[in-house]
């Protein structure tokens, strides 16, 4: 039984779950490295959020080891190293455990866990909660993070959440408030669409817990400290990677637009050109503005030359710079004046950037579009920026849907998002607002500031984390009706292929051959391939050419040997056929 009742007064979660028997919490283990690099994938913030996490919970420091299961051995040892390297006195503590998916099976059944936790509901959550259910002594909790949400194959990811193993301590972390909606919109429309009931596929609970930043990682400059940046950005003049240089002309509001710079994949910037233009029109000299763009781009982009243009045409000036470091990236949120995003496009759940604004102490006008609308606050002496509508669609729109299995993701993403308007008018007249009033933004810049700083740093989602994983505990699961649960997303070979060989082990009469005898003589060597560590139970190997010296029906050698070496009987038989392939068996006719 969970002991140790107690509340969260961070987030007011019954904090009362360790595992059965325990005092204290268990290890941690997940399936992913956390530092996305090493695997050579790089999908917008997600790399960002996930190093940011690990790194505020081993800093934390919560567990007494910290498991991470990878899919080769290259990739385990690459993270072994980045461990050592990052966190050297928890690699001397032996606080970490690498190794690969192989491993899983019987690292599962002889640790004790206190959750699992994977970067992102795609990547297998429902998978996980089947290993556990077969191999792991305790019902522990499995969380995955959202992250984006919108490409075609994220439903098949999503399907696969859906089956009758699944337990109330499995949670999809939502990011934010939308994240939990678009969750809740998949899980009923899947059960819809395939007609799936609510006993026989079950679904993990939702939650939101949000990303966060290291609030002190980043410069909160007075307005003459802002200045002096301003000319240190000068001198990038000559940098390769700043096209057009970073002069910033005197006195003009620098406005800021930082992340993946692509109308398919983020926002589409166009609207910020044509809100200058109307304040061009109405006055407003275009020398007064700079918009900055800055983020993820190619070095040649035809729209990015059009953006340009079109911004040339009206006389404001934009500088780009293609994949800032964190240096300068830092160096840019702390010299602007006004953080401007306005996302359009359904792959954002959350928006870190906005997060990195407000540790800045910027001000934000962004769209008032999904996640956005948890991190800017726009009420009154709270406010922390400004929200523009945004309109969009029917939910009904065939040609679109029926196209969108078809097309490249990015493709129809720039569709849907082409479809999505921001209002240029409300947007013109934000800028308006906060370009003319600067006590305005320094004080909306000062409130995002503290906001982030009180709820959205990294060591508080690390502690609503904890706190999620206690309370996991103390739900209540079926565990025999969990563990007897087989997934329909698991392809079960046996009974669509089984009837491929000529005959069943079972059917036979098997000894020791010849090669056999040699192998527990230790005359001879089994050759057992590299990919088969952790599958093939090779300590069973003597023991099964002992008990296979006489002749014995092959059901009776697999059950006698289950016993004796305290193997399934899956395991055994494996081990039994695999003999047989290598002559180390042989049939008695």
């Amino acid at each position: 039984m969970p002991v140790g009742k107690r509340v969260d007064h961070l987030t007011g979660r019954d904090r009362c779950g360790f595992a059965p028997g325990m005092t204290q919490r268990a290890d941690w283990g997940t399936l992913d490295p956390f530092y996305e690099g090493l695997a050579g994938k790089v999908v917008m913030g997600r790399p960002v959020a996930n190093a940011g996490f690990l790194e505020a919970l081993l800093r934390r420091d919560p567990f007494p080891r910290y498991h991470f299961y990878l899919e080769s051995e290259r990739l385990a040892a690459m993270q072994s190293q980045e461990l050592e390297r990052r966190h050297p006195t928890l690699h001397a503590r032996g606080a970490f455990v690498v190794d690969t998916w192989a491993a899983l099976p019987h690292a599962l059944a002889t640790n004790r866990f206190h959750a699992f936790h994977l970067s992102d509901c795609h990547n297998r959550p429902g998978p996980m909660v089947r290993l556990r259910n077969l191999h792991a002594p305790d019902i522990f909790p499995i969380t995955a993070t959202t992250h984006s949400l919108s490409f075609q194959e994220f439903k098949r990811h999503v399907l696969a959440h859906l089956w009758q193993g699944v337990t109330p301590r499995d949670c999809t972390v939502c990011t934010s408030r939308a994240a939990e909606k678009v969750m809740q919109g998949y899980y009923g429309w899947l059960r819809e669409a395939y007609g799936l009931g609510n006993a026989l596929f079950r679904e993990p609970t939702l939650e939101i817990v949000p990303l966060g930043v290291e609030p002190k990682a980043y410069l909160v400059p007075a307005p003459a400290e802002k200045r002096q940046l301003r000319e240190m950005l000068a001198a990038y003049e000559s940098d390769e990677k700043v096209q057009g240089g970073l002069a910033i002309p005197k006195d003009a509001v620098m406005l800021l637009a930082l992340g993946r710079v692509s109308p398919g994949l983020k926002m589409d910037l166009l609207p910020v050109v044509r809100a200058v233009q109307r304040l061009v029109v109405e006055g407003r000299h275009p020398g007064s503005l700079c918009l900055v763009v800055a983020g993820s781009m190619p070095a040649k982009d035809p729209y990015l030359d059009l953006l340009q243009a079109l911004a040339r045409n009206i006389g404001l000036t934009v500088r780009r710079v293609p994949r800032p470091d964190e240096d300068l990236k830092r160096t840019l949120l702390a010299a602007a004046d006004i953080f401007i995003s306005p996302s359009d496009n359904v792959q954002e759940t959350f928006g870190l950037t906005i997060l990195e604004a407000g540790a800045s102490g910027l001000p934000v006008i962004a769209s008032d579009w999904d996640g956005y609308r948890d991190l800017v606050a726009t009420e009154g002496e709270n406010a922390t920026g400004i929200l523009v509508r945004t309109f969009g669609r029917q939910e009904q729109s065939p040609m679109d849907d029926a196209m969108g299995s078809i097309l490249p993701g990015d493709v129809h993403h720039l569709r849907l998002a082409q479809s999505t308007a921001v209002d240029v008018a409300a947007l013109a007249r934000a800028i308006e607002t906060l370009a003319s009033d600067e006590p305005l933004r320094q004080a909306m810049g000062r409130r995002a500031h503290e906001r982030v700083t009180g709820q959205f740093s990294w060591d508080n989602v690390v502690e609503r984390h904890l706190a999620l994983w206690d309370e996991l505990w103390t739900r209540t699961v079926d565990e025999d009706a969990a563990r007897k649960a087989t997934p329909p997303f698991e392809l079960p070979y046996g009974r669509i292929f089984g009837w491929h060989p000529s005959a069943k082990l079972n059917g036979l009469i098997v000894q020791t051959s010849r090669s056999g005898e040699n192998v527990y003589r230790g005359r001879e060597f089994p050759q057992v391939y590299a990919d088969l560590d952790g599958w093939l139970p090779e300590q069973a190997l003597k023991p099964l050419l002992v008990l296979a010296r006489k002749p014995r029906p092959a059901a009776e050698l697999v059950q006698r040997l289950a016993a004796a070496q305290s193997l399934t009987p899956e395991e055994a038989e494996r081990l039994a056929l695999w003999a047989l392939k290598h002559d180390l068996l042989e049939i008695v006719e």
